[in-house]
């Protein structure tokens, strides 16, 4: 066991993964900050370097101009000197010249950076020195500065660097600064030459090069390096040299950090000295890498430290989240093979796997959920139908406990809430409004029923809301507990939905299987909201069941409305509608069908009437259907008001129609116009808009006949006078009015005239042809 424990297995890439995360992301910080802070200091020396540096070669700037400037100041003052000028001009006078030479020897005794003074007479080519016996110019090496100075042409010249060999055999450098004599005369008698020796100018260099690895140069104006400091030996010294010469001969001044020899270092070039010289400095950088070294392996081992620290925080970061996903895969592959499930990606055993089957059982699970919830609702409300219509089978409580209802197993009041003039709301809203509606309403209900009782409801109707309340209790029942209920749940559909609505209770139940007898009172009583007025709330009442069996009709009511409907009389017609509200709200135990019953043969009678008087329908009762618009209005008052204006507007019309020109007189037009053709009553009524009956008995009472015997007396003068005038045959007369055939047209005259048209015409004594009988 132990021995198998410790056989080398091949990592996880997982794990692997976890652990180079862990790694960079503990590591990268600290290495990033070692990195930041060692670089942090080695810019703050080195900016400390660099200003210690500008500040040196300031100060050996200042020191060496001061040099210089004494130099200067000795060359004019041995220039002005008259004696030096009046030897110039008598130069064989000995005395004065030794004098002179006496002179120089004491100033450059005087100034210890004076190597030696030397002063050149042009008349007579004397060379007087302060270190050497008088001599006569030969051209010699070391009188060069005669004939560089001659050249130039100038008033005062410094010479660059120069070695020779003194008299004792060393080689020693100098510099030399010529000027003429006299000077500030036009006049030239001879030159005045101040030789200094290099070595003062150390003394100054080594004010900046106090540190061991600092190296100064001092360059002449056309950049040849006129000494070092230190000196190196061999051709080390002279390319270094040339390095430094370079750097002198291009423009940048300051400092900068860059390779001189081959090694890293801080590079300082000053500006000119007042004889155009330029100082280099060159600050090697490896001593500080030196100074630096400690700090280095300080930040070195507390980075193996941290490096080693965060490889065991890394190491056990990653197996505390490996060894949990390494669970979850088992677990995935075990349900990929139970639930069947498609691999759902190209990297199996792979977190986008288990990702993606993750996301598959989450979309199963809702969508059995999705299909559960549309089920159960389903079934809640065929339970709830089944119950209320006292169709339920089975035992109830098992089924409640299979749906797992909350309700318990007894104490059930039942309620109906039903949206009022749901009629006018179809015509004003849409289908999925009115969707919308319904489920507001619905959402409403139940909370608020809910908050007080355990509750189930369903939908009973587009308008109407059962709900079922679990009261624990009969004996419980609170009347008043339920009317403030229905007094807010009709509020806050007022106040939301900007609707009306009515609330009906059925009587208190024990079991829950007596609950349709509860339902079926609450229908009852919503459907008697016809006969309330602005009660909302309505409680059924144990002997209001006996009454509803009551049948009412007013007869000798609706014979007074019509008449005074006919005579137009609108007083009275307002007042038997009255009486007749009146009379339906006495009677409250009567039954909505009967109400509306009532309503009914009114109306029949209203249309009878309108219709033998000629009316046209679409002017009295409008183009919809009128039992329709009927049955919108669900309460006495509405009905009441709607059928006034139904009866007002008959007599308006009846009346407007009574006024026009009489119909009597347009049926006998008529008449007198189509006599010729085969005619009935039923189309002259058509013709004149009236019902045939009617129109029968108008022509009767305006002219004393009906209206075929009127149509008879037309045709008989008609006849008669083209038996006179004419000398038609009596099949001719007959077809001018109105008969098929001959026969019929003899037997119709000889019925009225007791003679046939034949005698009639003889008599007549009118015998234009034969006649034909």
């Amino acid at each position: 066991m132990t021995a198998k424990r410790w056989i080398p297995r091949k990592p996880n890439r997982q794990f692997v993964l976890y652990f180079l995360s862990f790694f960079l992301v503990i590591l990268l910080p600290v290495i990033l900050l070692s990195l930041s802070s060692y670089k942090l200091m080695y810019s703050t020396i080195l900016d400390e370097i660099r200003q210690g540096t500008s500040n040196a070669m300031k100060q050996t700037g200042l020191s060496a101009d001061r040099l210089l400037l004494d130099v200067t100041t000795l060359s004019v003052q041995l220039g002005l000197d008259g004696k030096i000028y009046t030897s110039s001009t008598n130069v064989e006078d000995a005395y004065l010249v030794n004098e002179i030479r006496d002179r120089i020897s004491t100033l450059a005794a005087e100034n210890g950076y004076v190597q030696a003074v030397q002063i050149y007479f042009r008349k007579n080519n004397l060379i007087l020195s302060s270190d050497a016996p008088n001599r006569h110019y030969a051209n010699q090496v070391n009188d060069g500065w005669i004939r560089d100075f001659s050249v130039s042409g100038k008033e005062q010249l410094w010479l660059p660097t120069r070695s020779f060999v003194d008299q004792d055999g060393n080689t020693q450098r100098i510099m030399t600064l010529v000027r003429k004599f006299p000077v500030a005369f036009p006049s030239n008698t001879g030159y005045v030459a101040i030789h200094i020796f290099e070595d003062r100018f150390y003394e100054l260099l080594k004010m900046a090069g106090a540190d061991r690895d600092n190296r100064l140069y001092l360059a002449d104006p056309s950049g040849a390096v006129l000494s070092a400091y230190p000196r190196l030996a061999g051709e080390e010294d002279e390319r270094m040299a040339e390095q430094a010469a370079s750097l002198i001969a291009g423009e940048e001044r300051g400092n900068r950090v860059g390779k001189f020899g081959g090694q890293e270092a801080l590079i300082s070039i000053g500006d000119p000295l007042r004889n155009g010289w330029t100082i280099v400095s060159v600050d090697s950088l490896d001593y500080l890498e030196e100074r630096l070294g400690y700090i280095r392996r300080v930040i070195m081992l507390t980075g193996f430290v941290l490096v080693a620290l965060g490889s065991v925080i890394s190491f056990f970061l990653s197996r505390t989240m490996y060894n949990p996903i390494k669970r979850l895969f088992e677990k995935a592959e075990r349900v990929q093979k139970e639930f069947a499930l498609p691999a759902s990606s190209d990297k199996p055993g792979s977190l986008v796997d288990v990702s993606g089957m993750v996301d598959q059982l989450i979309h199963r699970h809702k969508e059995l959920e999705a299909a559960y919830e549309i089920g159960h609702s389903a079934m809640v409300d065929r339970f709830l139908y089944q119950l209320f219509y006292n169709r339920a089978s089975g035992d109830l409580e098992q089924r409640v406990d299979d749906m797992r209802l909350p309700i318990t197993p007894q104490g059930f009041v039942v309620m109906i809430v039903e949206l009022d003039g749901y009629a006018a709301l179809r015509e004003r809203y849409s289908a999925s409004d009115l969707n919308l509606l319904r489920y507001a309403t619905h959402n409403i209900v139940q909370e608020i029923v809910s908050s007080r009782y355990v509750c189930l409801g369903t939908e009973i109707a587009d308008n109407q809301i059962a709900v079922l309340a679990n009261i624990e209790s009969a004996a419980e029942f609170d009347r008043v507990r339920l009317a403030e209920m229905a007094g807010e749940i009709i509020q806050a559909v007022r106040s939301y939905l900007n609707l009306s609505a009515t609330i009906g209770f059925g009587q208190p139940v024990d079991a829950l299987a007596d609950a349709h007898m509860s339902f079926q009172q609450a229908s009852d009583v919503i459907r008697r909201k016809l006969l309330t007025d602005d009660r909302k709330a309505l409680f059924h009442e144990s002997e209001e069941h006996a009454q509803a069996f009551q049948y009412f009709y007013p007869v000798q009511l609706e014979k007074a409305l019509m008449n005074n409907i006919r005579a137009g009389n609108e007083q009275q017609t307002r007042a038997c509608l009255e009486q007749l509200k009146a009379e339906l709200k006495g009677k409250p135990g009567l039954s909505h069908e009967n109400v509306y019953r009532v309503y009914h043969r009114l109306i029949d009678e209203a249309i009878d009437l309108a219709v033998d008087a000629g009316l046209a329908w679409e002017n009295v009762f409008g183009e919809g259907n009128v039992y329709r618009e009927l049955a919108k209005h669900e309460t006495i008052e509405s009905i009441h008001l709607w059928l006034e204006e139904v009866f007002l507007n008959v007599i308006v019309q009846l009346r407007d129609h009574l006024r026009s020109p009489s119909k009597a007189d347009a049926a006998v037009a008529y008449i007198a116009e189509h006599y010729r053709e085969d005619i009935s009553v039923e189309q002259i009524a058509d013709a004149v808009q009236l019902n045939p009956a009617y129109l029968s008995r108008l022509f009767k009472q305006s002219t004393g006949k009906t209206v075929l015997e009127h149509l008879t007396l037309v045709r008989l003068a008609r006849s008669k006078t083209l038996l006179r005038e004419t000398s038609l045959n009596l099949s001719e007369i007959a077809q001018q009015i109105g008969y098929n055939n001959a026969n019929s047209f003899i037997r119709f005259f000889r019925k009225y005239e007791g003679v046939t048209p034949g005698e009639f015409r003889k008599l007549q004594g009118q015998a234009s042809k034969p006649e034909e009988e």
